[in-house]
């Protein structure tokens, strides 16, 4: 199951709600939106022309 968090919240939004759901049975993925919580973007990489 797919947890998403709404504006201005991170994924610990779930944190009373996921462990109910484990519980019952259901796999969760609970992301952050990026530059929600401690997530960030991928590593910068350097952009090389040819």
């Amino acid at each position: 199951m797919l947890l998403s968090h709404g504006h201005s919240r991170p994924s610990s939004t779930w944190h009373r709600v996921a462990p109910l759901l484990v519980e019952q049975g259901f796999a969760l993925v609970c992301p952050d939106l990026r530059g929600y919580g401690r997530s960030r973007g991928p590593a910068p990489t350097a952009f090389l022309r040819a």
